[in-house]
């Protein structure tokens, strides 16, 4: 139903139902049906000369406070002259504020039943649809709100549209029953129709854009793009606008704060895209936030094969600090990563293998021969397409007859002769996810190849710290971002010289040490000790006699760094008891 469709069929309701039922209105968290109805519903029913109260119930305890509440909703913001009620209303808001103030030492201020009585009397909800919303995240059993609003309906004759998310409340009495048949009970003599909510993405994406108004973004933004963004929040945000939301508001932070609008739009818009793509990652894992899987700048694995999520964003977005550097790296780097998009898509025999499912079966395997012949000169193809070839030559050439034995082979030595620039290669290499496997060997004999061409190309790198006094904090913050990249095979102190370890620390500062202190509990976290070989030991046990030695014969400590250097013997002792 299109939202002019729902507007009219609302309106109908409330002016033309008698069947003295409620109807609800139900969609996912997130899906935008509180923003329909703030944005649409309401602005609808005024240009109609329409009353709606909207109230949310989430957080109540009883049902006694949805009349409260929608009594305050109905007249606190339209007081009359008449004093009399505004001197109980006055009263009744003082007694909750005095409740409140004054319930840790249990005096009872509750309000007096004629009182309410009073103000209830003053309502009058005729011609006026009342929306409660947030049913699902109210502290009242479900079946205690229906029988509320069945009495509204019946007794009162007041119309009630109900905003929910009916697939929470299904899943909250899934293991009850009788509580689940009960509420679908109740539901059945109380609501008469349930509306699916689908929001119509394009336009509140318009709408929100048009809210943050930034400068960058309606610039690069056009009708292709808005539906491009409706697509990712439809399917990676699980049709959660909040997702795009928090998207739009870290992406306009970043904007402000680069201040050079000085890149190419497609680095902008690359970068406003990717991190609509992460944010629905973010809010798919609730229970974890996703680890930095990717290039020293870009990720196809947090976003997608096109759409790249920059690490200075990820970073914002999970350690709020910006490396303004890294942002000109960053862009050096999209701009090879797209130089090589385009040649994919301009290369005839490439896009050909990536397009095979719409093509004849000739035109694939003539594509894939070509490919074969072209391999023989390591400069012809670019090695970042290897993993798709790969996965072309394997799984479709099985399909349609093609040996794939000496392309793959032929990968494999370029692979060993070519200079490829190793640390960039990471993730496009190997940042694909393929799921087009018909039977469990194809899939082994692709993930075998794989693993063969990376090791090939060196895949994981080990990353040298050069330890200095100053640099140790950075690389304490660098190692919690970059892990895999420092700690290889198992090992990371037994990679450097222990002698040389021990003389920065002995001209460190009590700050410098501490940090130091911090580094060795992050890589050695008890989560990933079973990680390391026996050799870590054998260079754990080494520092500490070295630095026993320091403390014995530095003259130069003062009594902080004495104790930084006791607790950091403290901490390797423990390092070690875990092993």
């Amino acid at each position: 139903m299109k939202i002019q469709e729902l507007n009219d069929y609302i309106y109908n309701y409330l002016k033309n139902d008698k069947t003295n039922t409620a109807i609800m209105l139900t969609g996912e968290w997130g899906a935008g049906k509180s923003h329909y109805i703030k944005r649409e519903l309401m602005t609808f029913f005024k240009e109609k000369g329409a009353t709606a109260i909207v109230v949310s119930i989430y957080g109540l305890k009883d049902v006694s406070e949805i009349s409260k509440s929608i009594y305050m909703e109905l007249r606190l913001p339209h007081f009359s002259d008449d004093s009399s009620e505004i001197g109980v209303a006055g009263k009744i808001v003082a007694k909750t504020i005095v409740k409140k103030a004054v319930s840790t030492i249990g005096l009872n201020m509750d309000v007096s039943d004629e009182d309410l009585k009073r103000l209830y009397k003053a309502a009058d909800l005729t011609n006026k649809l009342v929306i409660l919303e947030d049913v699902e995240r109210s502290g009242i059993d479900i079946s205690e709100i229906l029988g509320f609003v069945n009495n509204l309906v019946e007794r009162d004759k007041v119309k009630v549209l109900l905003v929910a998310n009916e697939d929470e409340i299904k899943e909250i009495n899934k293991n009850d029953s009788s509580s689940n048949n009960k509420y679908l009970r109740i539901k059945e003599k109380t609501i008469s129709d349930t509306i699916v909510f689908k929001n119509d993405y394009e336009a509140a994406i318009e709408e929100i854009i048009k809210k943050y108004n930034n400068q960058i973004i309606n610039r690069i933004i056009d009708e292709k793009q808005i539906l491009e963004i409706s697509n990712i929040v439809e399917v990676i945000c699980k049709n959660n606008l909040r997702s795009f939301i928090f998207a739009m508001q870290k992406t306009t932070e970043l904007f402000s704060k680069i201040q050079n609008d000085i890149f190419m739009d497609e680095f902008y818009l690359c970068l406003f895209l990717g991190n609509i793509y992460f944010s629905g990652n973010i809010n798919s894992k609730q229970d974890k936030f996703p680890e930095w899987e990717g290039t020293e700048c870009l990720s196809t694995k947090l976003g997608n094969i096109d759409l790249p999520v920059f690490r200075f964003a990820y970073d914002y977005i999970r350690y709020q600090k910006l490396d303004l550097k890294i942002v000109g790296k960053t862009y050096k780097e999209y701009k090879e990563f797209r130089f090589f998009n385009e040649n994919m898509r301009n290369d005839i025999d490439l896009n050909i293998i990536n397009t095979y499912y719409v093509r004849p079966e000739t035109e694939v395997y003539n594509a894939l021969s070509s490919i074969e012949k072209r391999l023989e000169n390591p400069e012809d193809i670019n090695a970042y397409a290897y993993c798709r070839i790969a996965y072309c030559t394997i799984v479709v050439g099985g399909i349609i007859g093609f040996d794939s034995k000496k392309s793959l082979e032929l990968m494999l030595r370029n692979a060993r002769e070519r200079d490829v620039p190793k640390d960039r290669c990471i993730d496009f290499l190997f940042g694909h996810t393929f799921v087009d496997f018909e039977n469990n060997q194809t899939m082994k004999q692709y993930e075998e190849y794989i693993d063969k061409l990376k090791k090939t190309f060196e895949y994981k790198e080990n990353k040298i710290v050069t330890f200095s006094p100053d640099e140790i904090s950075k690389i304490d913050f660098e190692i919690i971002r970059n892990r895999d990249r420092y700690i290889i095979d198992g090992k990371f102190l037994s990679k450097y010289n222990i002698d040389n370890i021990a003389r920065m620390l002995s001209v460190c500062n009590a700050k410098q040490l501490d940090d130091f202190r911090g580094l060795i509990l992050n890589v050695y976290d008890d989560k990933f000790i079973n990680d390391f070989v026996e050799a870590e030991f054998v260079a754990l046990k080494q520092l500490i006699k070295k630095i026993e030695n320091i403390y014995d014969n530095e003259n130069n400590w003062d009594e902080i760094q004495r104790l930084q250097i006791r607790w950091l013997k403290k901490n390797l002792l423990k390092v070690l008891s875990n092993f």
